[in-house]
C-alpha cells in the first residue's frame, strides 16, 4: 500500500502531518509510524486475548456468538457476559438423548431424524454430522467454558498464506456461570461414543464408572448413574 502511494505521487494526509511518499524523510518517518502502529496493534490484541482467558477463568462467556441452545446475556452488576437457555435448548437435549439413550442412534440417524421433522439449525439450514458432532463435544453443555481449542494460525499453502484452525490439546476448561443443559454422566457417555474423533478431554473428565451407560433400571428403563458418597 505504501509503494502504491509512492508510485502514484499521492499525498497522505493525517491529523498530525501530511506525508509526501516521494520525499525521502517523509517516507522514512511514515515507515516508522507504520512500525509503531503494528506494535500497538499486537499489544492491544494480546491484552484482549488475556482478557478473554481471564473471563473464562471466572466462568464467563468470552465469545460474541452463543452456542446452539443458548443466548448471550449481560451479567448484572459485574462486567462480562454469560449464557441463558433459549427455545433451542430442548432440541440440544434431544440430540444428547438420542445419542446416549437406551435405543441409541448414531450421527447419521440423528441427522435424518431432525431433518425429517423439519427441525432447522440456527442458520435455518439442514443438520449435518459435523454440526451434531460439534454440539455433542462442546463442554458448554456440561456447564463448562473452554478456550484455546481452535486457535487461528497462518500457514503457507502453495505459496499463499491461509488461515487455519487446527485442534489443540493445550487449552483451558473452567466451570461456567451459565445453567447446565444435560447431566455430567450423559456428557461423558457421549464422549465415549464419539471415541477417537472427539477432542482430547482433561483428566477430570475421565470415566470413573466403567458401567456408565450400560446398566439400565428394569422398572423405569433409565440408566443407572454413579453418585459418590459425600465425605461429610
Amino acid at each position: 500500500v505504501q509503494r502504491a502511494f509512492q508510485y502514484s505521487d499521492t499525498l497522505i494526509i493525517t491529523p498530525a502531518k501530511t506525508y509526501d511518499p516521494a520525499d525521502e524523510f517523509d517516507q522514512e518517518y511514515f515507515e516508522f509510524g507504520l512500525f509503531m502502529s503494528r506494535r500497538e496493534y499486537k499489544t492491544t490484541k494480546r491484552r484482549m486475548q488475556a482478557g478473554r482467558y481471564a473471563a473464562v477463568r471466572e466462568g464467563k462467556w468470552p465469545f460474541n456468538k452463543a452456542p446452539y441452545g443458548f443466548d448471550r446475556v449481560k451479567l448484572q452488576g459485574i462486567k462480562g457476559w454469560t449464557l441463558k437457555l433459549n427455545d433451542e435448548a430442548p432440541v440440544a437435549q434431544l440430540i444428547f438423548s438420542l445419542f446416549t439413550g437406551p435405543d441409541r442412534i448414531g450421527l447419521t440417524g440423528i441427522k435424518r431424524y431432525l431433518n425429517e421433522r423439519k427441525i432447522k439449525t440456527r442458520s435455518g439450514g439442514t443438520w449435518t454430522e459435523s454440526t451434531l458432532r460439534g454440539i455433542l463435544s462442546n463442554v458448554v453443555y456440561d456447564k463448562k467454558v473452554a478456550i484455546g481449542r481452535r486457535k487461528i494460525l497462518s500457514k503457507m499453502i502453495d505459496g499463499t498464506p491461509v488461515k487455519i484452525r487446527p485442534r489443540s490439546d493445550n487449552y483451558e476448561i473452567h466451570k461456567g456461570l451459565h445453567p447446565r443443559l444435560i447431566g455430567h454422566e450423559i456428557f461423558i457417555e457421549a464422549q465415549s461414543h464419539l471415541g477417537m474423533n472427539s477432542f482430547k478431554l482433561p483428566a477430570s473428565y475421565s470415566v470413573k464408572n466403567p458401567l456408565a451407560g450400560i446398566i439400565v433400571c428394569s422398572e423405569c428403563k433409565k440408566k443407572m448413574i454413579r453418585r459418590p458418597a459425600s465425605s461429610n
